[in-house]
């Protein structure tokens, strides 16, 4: 695949990331389409990884309280409350990248909460590091360093796309335990992979 257009590559020089045009700015109706030798490649992926990687930085006793709330089921339509679960997603984003709008839906009802966690993510931000990059990070320590050496052993075509891939249909299930197990091997709790497509 082609690289993304420079701007980033300037993106990729701060958080140590380069990504594909099948991440960035790529259709996901498109992923849909990418084939192997005449096979489309099915995609999987890690489900709510960022909300789940977030429970091991969650500070003290809040990291209970949010690890019911994931058990709960829908996180995006727990904590916002009101709002079509899309809009939870785009503004639970904002709260990774470290921008904490109180009057935002989702950002009202994580600090009311999550008061130490939102503190945290502030000072992060304002420290000069985001919540978005160490959870990139973590991200790429699984699909990247553990999947992609995983796969490189054992001649394994893939595309990585930030928490989830594309694979061989044939391949589907030896991908999905390679990724719950780096995923628990990295964050230090399980996650559920599920196919798209």
């Amino acid at each position: 695949s082609t690289l993304a257009h420079w701007t980033d590559r300037e993106r990729a020089a701060i958080i140590g990331r380069m990504y594909h045009t099948l991440c960035v700015g790529g259709s996901r109706e498109l992923r849909g389409e990418v084939r192997l030798s005449g096979e489309r490649l099915v995609e999987l992926d890690i489900n709510s990884a960022f909300p789940v990687m977030l429970q091991v930085m969650m500070p003290g006793a809040e990291r209970e309280v949010y690890r019911d709330l994931l058990a709960s089921g829908d996180i995006y339509s727990e904590l916002g409350v009101g709002i079509e679960r899309t809009e939870a997603k785009v503004q639970m984003m904002k709260l990774y990248a470290g921008y904490v709008y109180p009057h935002m839906t989702l950002h009202k009802e994580f600090g009311r909460r999550f008061p130490e966690a939102t503190n945290l993510i502030t000072r992060m931000r304002h420290g000069g590091e985001t919540l978005a990059a160490k959870l990139q990070n973590l991200e790429a320590e699984v699909t990247i360093k553990g999947v992609g050496v995983w796969t490189a052993e054992r001649s394994l075509p893939f595309v990585p796309i930030h928490d989830g891939l594309l694979c061989l249909p044939g391949d589907v299930e030896s991908f999905r335990v390679s990724l719950m197990e780096n995923f628990e091997r990295v964050v230090g709790v399980s996650c559920v992979v599920e196919g798209k497509g």
